[in-house]
C-alpha cells in the first residue's frame, strides 16, 4: 500500500508517493493521505480526500497535488477552540412533597451533592425551606438561586422556656422550633409570652446561593425558568443530568457570529430558524444574540442548515474555506462531487478497493447535514454533473433543515434546467451499488467568484449567474412550506413611510439600504431572510413581508421602497431629516395640544434651531 505525502522541499512544496512501510522513515510531512483509524497516533494531518481521489479516482499526480495543497490550506484556515470542560456532581433538588426530597436523597445522595429545597410547604429543619424562589442564570455558569422563607422563630433569642407550645392551643410549635403554619391561626399567644422576643410569625428570610444545576421534582414546582435552561431537569430526566457529570472534552465545532445573525435579542424578534431546528437544546437565547452549549450540541448539522445568512458556522470546514477551496482545483466534466464524513468515505474505500471511477471528486466534508442550498448550487455552478452525499445508515431518510435545503436546489435546477435529480444520498457502504450516468453539466461556462461576505449574498451572486446561464425566468415563486419563511420581497405603503431609518437599524444582513443623497429608502429580495424584524420595529406600519423565492432578475435587483423630500432649514440651507418626519412630528404636536407653540422652530436645523430657542429666551 502506497501513501501521497505533502513535505517541503526548501520554500516549495511537493507530493511524494511513497510505501506505507517507509513512512515512519522521513520527517514529520505537513500532511499525509489517511484514515485517522488507521493512524491514531499519527503527529501530522491526515487527509482521507487525498486517500481516496488518488486510490478510487485515478486522478493525476499534478491533480492530487492541488489537492493536497487545498487539504493543507483548509486544515490551516479552520482551526478548532479545544478543552476540558468538568460537571461537578452537584445539584438543587426542588420539590414540593419533602418525601419526594427524601426518596430522591435516599437514592442519589451517595453519588451527588446535594442542595435540597422544600418549596411552598411545611418547613423541615432538614431541607432549606422556600416560600418564593427565584432562579437566574449566573454570570459565572451555573444558576444563582435566591429563596425567601418564613423565619418565625430566632434559634439565637430563644431560651427554650417551652411558654410558647404551653400557650398554643394548636400545638403547631415542633421541639425543632418550627411552625406548622397549615395548623397554625395567627393568634399570637406564642408572641405574646415568649420572653426573649424570639417570635415574629410574619418575619421571613432570604439565601441565596449558586449550584450548577437544577433537578424539580414533581408537577407541584411552579416557578417562573429563565430561558436558558441548559443545565435544568425535571424528574424525568435525570439520567441526562447524570449522563453529563464529569471531565469533557470538548470541541467547538459549531461557532457563532453575531455580525450576520438577523436575531433582535433585545426586542426578541427576528430570524430564529437555527432555534426552532435544534432539537437536543444546545441553541439559547442570550444578551449577544445566540449561545451555544457544547455539552448539549450533537454536532447533527441542523442549525448551521437552518442559518439562512451563515451566522452558525460548522468550524471544521466554514464557508469561506469552502467557497475558496474549489478555486484551487481544476473541475473535470463531466464529473460527480462525492462528500461524506471520515468515517462514511472510510467505508467507502473499504468496500470499493480496487475500481477505478475517474469521472468522480471525493471530499471530506464532516458533517453533511450541514450542507445547504448555497453550497449544492455552487457545486453545480462550479462544473459538477451530480453530487453524492455519504450518510450514516440511520440518517439517510431523516427529515431536517438539511433535507429542505436539498430540496430547495433540486427545485431551483429542475426549473431552469429541468435537471430532475441532481442530489443523490446513500451511505459509504453502498455506494458502489450507485448507477449514475456521467451526464455534461448544461453550463457552457463555470462560476469563478471564491468570495464569501454572507451566505445569502453568495446564495443571491450563484443564482444571479444561473439564471444568466439558463437564459430563462420563472415568474411564479417558490414558496413551499419547507422554505417559505426565509426568501421573500419586502413591500412598503410609500404615503405611510417617513424615512425615520428604524428599519435599517436592524438588518444586518444588507438587504435595506438608503441612499442620503436621494432620500430613498431600497430592498433587495434576494438577501432577505423574511426575519420580519423590520416591519415589527417600523412606527407606521408601513412594511409587509410578502415570501417566496422569485426565479426573476427583478429578484436580484435593489428596488426602490419609498423616495422623500429632505426638509431644508429656513436659515442656513442646510438639510436635515425629512419633509415626512417633519410634518408627522407636527401632526403629533397638534394632536396632543403640547408644544404647538414649537411647530416654526422646528423648521430649523439643529444648531439654527438652539440658536433661535435661546433668543426666544434672551426676548
Amino acid at each position: 500500500m502506497h501513501r501521497y505525502l505533502l513535505a517541503s522541499r526548501g520554500r516549495e512544496l511537493e507530493l511524494r508517493k511513497i510505501a506505507a512501510a517507509d513512512l515512519d522513515q522521513v520527517a514529520p510531512p505537513l500532511l499525509v493521505s489517511g484514515f485517522s483509524r488507521q493512524m491514531p497516533d499519527a503527529s501530522f494531518p491526515l487527509s482521507p480526500t487525498l486517500q481516496l481521489n488518488a486510490d478510487l479516482a485515478a486522478s493525476p499526480h499534478e491533480s492530487l497535488s492541488k489537492i493536497a495543497l487545498a487539504e493543507r490550506n483548509k486544515l490551516l484556515a479552520n482551526q478548532l477552540k479545544s478543552y476540558t470542560y468538568t460537571v461537578a456532581p452537584r445539584a438543587a433538588v426542588i420539590a414540593a412533597d419533602a418525601q419526594l426530597l427524601a426518596d430522591f436523597l435516599d437514592l442519589y445522595g451517595g453519588i451527588l451533592e446535594i442542595t435540597p429545597i422544600l418549596y411552598a410547604s411545611t418547613s423541615r429543619s432538614e431541607y432549606i425551606s422556600a416560600d418564593e424562589l427565584n432562579l437566574k442564570p449566573a454570570s459565572s455558569g451555573g444558576y444563582l438561586l435566591r429563596s425567601l422563607f418564613r423565619a418565625p422563630i430566632d434559634r439565637q433569642n430563644c431560651n427554650w422556656c417551652r411558654a410558647c407550645i404551653s400557650n398554643c392551643s394548636e400545638q403547631c410549635i415542633s421541639s425543632d422550633l418550627e411552625i406548622d403554619f397549615a395548623r397554625c391561626t395567627l393568634c399570637g399567644d406564642c408572641v405574646d409570652v415568649c420572653a426573649g422576643a424570639a417570635i415574629d410569625l410574619y418575619a421571613r428570610a432570604e439565601q441565596e446561593f449558586a449550584v450548577p444545576a437544577v433537578i424539580l421534582l414533581g408537577d407541584a414546582v411552579d416557578i417562573e425558568l429563565p430561558a436558558e435552561r441548559q443545565m435544568i431537569f425535571r424528574d424525568n430526566e435525570i439520567e441526562n443530568f447524570l449522563a453529563q457529570i464529569g471531565e469533557h472534552q470538548i470541541e467547538e465545532t459549531v461557532v457563532y457570529h453575531r455580525e450576520l445573525c438577523q436575531y433582535c435579542r433585545r426586542l426578541d424578534l427576528g430570524c430564529r430558524q437555527c432555534l426552532d431546528a435544534c432539537t437536543h437544546g444546545a441553541l439559547q437565547r442570550d444578551t449577544d444574540g445566540i449561545s451555544i452549549d457544547y455539552l448539549m450540541c450533537q454536532d447533527c448539522g441542523a442549525c448551521v442548515a437552518a442559518c439562512p445568512t451563515g451566522a452558525l458556522q460548522d468550524q471544521r470546514f466554514a464557508d469561506l474555506s469552502f467557497f475558496s477551496y474549489f478555486a484551487q482545483l481544476e473541475i473535470v466534466q463531466p464529473q460527480v462531487a462525492v462528500l461524506g464524513s471520515e468515517s462514511e468515505l472510510r467505508q467507502l474505500w473499504w468496500y470499493n478497493g480496487g475500481h477505478s471511477r475517474e469521472p468522480y471528486f471525493f471530499l471530506e466534508y464532516p458533517q453533511v447535514r450541514a450542507l445547504t442550498a448555497t453550497h449544492f448550487l455552487f457545486l453545480f455552478a462550479l462544473g459538477f454533473s451530480r453530487i453524492v452525499l455519504l450518510e450514516s445508515g440511520n440518517r439517510v431518510a431523516e427529515q431536517s433543515s438539511s433535507t429542505r435545503e436539498r430540496q430547495l436546489a433540486a427545485d431551483i435546477l429542475c426549473r431552469l434546467f429541468a435537471i430532475p435529480e441532481f442530489i443523490v444520498t446513500t451511505t459509504g457502504r453502498d455506494f458502489n451499488g450507485l448507477s449514475l450516468k456521467a451526464e455534461s453539466n448544461p453550463l457552457k461556462q463555470a462560476y469563478a467568484d471564491s468570495s464569501f461576505t454572507s451566505r445569502r449574498e453568495k446564495m443571491s451572486s450563484i443564482l444571479r449567474f444561473l439564471l444568466t446561464a439558463a437564459e430563462a425566468q420563472v415568474g411564479e415563486p417558490l414558496i413551499e412550506t419547507e422554505y417559505r419563511t426565509t426568501y421573500g420581497q419586502l413591500r412598503c405603503a410609500e404615503e405611510r413611510c417617513t424615512a425615520c431609518a428604524a428599519c435599517l437599524n436592524e438588518c444586518h444582513i444588507g438587504a435595506l439600504t438608503s441612499d442620503p443623497r436621494n432620500y430613498t429608502l431600497n430592498h433587495e429580495p434576494a438577501l432577505c431572510v423574511q426575519c420580519g424584524t423590520c416591519a415589527a420595529v417600523c412606527p407606521e406600519e408601513a412594511l409587509s413581508l410578502e415570501p417566496g423565492l422569485v426565479l426573476s432578475k427583478a429578484f436580484f435587483q435593489s428596488n426602490l421602497l419609498s423616495r422623500t423630500e429632505p426638509m431644508i432649514c429656513k436659515q442656513c440651507g442646510a438639510h436635515f431629516g425629512t419633509k415626512k418626519s417633519y410634518q408627522h412630528v407636527i401632526e403629533c404636536l397638534r394632536e396632543t395640544g403640547r408644544f404647538a407653540e414649537q411647530e416654526e422652530v422646528l423648521s430649523y436645523c439643529e444648531t439654527c434651531r438652539a440658536v433661535k430657542v435661546f433668543e426666544s429666551y434672551a426676548n
